[in-house]
């Protein structure tokens, strides 16, 4: 732990939607297992004069004891943003970190161990990171820019509840397009996110439905054009539990407009 306070802050970027369509909870023994499992269930697209346009993904989800979703404040560990990348440290005999600094882009000389540092208003959670200065070159990914200061950082895979991978299929084969390498001084960019806890007052108890998930962007036509595509996504649990991969089929955006006339 982290003996201190502080008021440091951390940003959450929501770039979607979600809709709720339809859930069921089960009081009876738990049909399921408490690892969520997934399954698609449709994909549809429209576009609009303003040239934001929307990919709109349905699936199937659920749940053993129905701990789905995200509040807006679960932004601590273990759903924090990022980790702080720290060194100097002191730490006591009983494992309390009573000092630190944080490590900068800038910074001529690092001080290893590193150590990965979240923070919170009554103190914080740290463990090893690196015995090595391996700080990369700047990107939105490794360094959050704070009073000034561009700190190294380390994005929690946790962070999110929901996780999208884009195909296109060139002629090649099917290979990921990624918007963050692709667009690494657009900080943010991303369309992993979060749903809302889904059923509050039934945790504990099975829990299935049907969730939409609307992505919206302005760079759906220039990116995937009329390439066969398709979209891969997972959810997680609030006990970080990881469902399964599910996968949309093979599809076109023109395929998918002409489905709507």
């Amino acid at each position: 732990m982290i003996r201190g306070q502080y008021t440091r802050w951390i940003k959450e970027i929501t770039t979607l939607c979600i809709l709720v369509v339809s859930i069921h909870s089960c009081k009876e023994p738990d049909p399921f297992p408490n690892t969520p499992n997934i399954t698609f269930e449709n994909i549809s697209y429209s576009e609009t004069d303003n040239g934001t346009d929307t990919l709109t993904l349905e699936f199937n989800f659920e749940d053993g004891d129905g701990d789905l979703g995200l509040s807006s404040e679960d932004n601590t560990y273990p759903y924090n943003d990022f980790y702080y990348i720290v060194d100097s440290a002191t730490i006591s005999s009983n494992n309390i970190m009573t000092s630190f600094r944080f490590v900068k882009y800038g910074d001529q000389i690092a001080l290893p161990p590193f150590y990965q540092l979240a923070l919170s208003q009554s103190g914080g959670l740290y463990q090893f990171y690196s015995d090595t200065d391996d700080r990369p070159s700047f990107s939105c990914e490794n360094y959050e820019i704070e009073d000034l200061d561009t700190l190294y950082i380390l994005k929690n895979e946790f962070r999110n509840n929901i996780y999208v991978k884009f195909f296109r299929n060139r002629g090649n084969g099917f290979e990921e397009y990624n918007y963050k390498d692709a667009n690494a001084f657009e900080c943010g960019l991303s369309f992993d996110g979060r749903f809302p806890i889904l059923d509050r007052d039934n945790i504990g108890t099975s829990l299935q439905g049907v969730l939409k998930y609307k992505i919206q962007s302005t760079s759906f036509r220039v990116v995937f054009r009329n390439y066969p595509m398709k979209l891969q996504f997972y959810i997680l649990d609030r006990a970080l539990n990881t469902s399964n991969v599910a996968e949309t089929p093979v599809f076109t955006l023109d395929e998918l407009l002409s489905e709507k006339d």
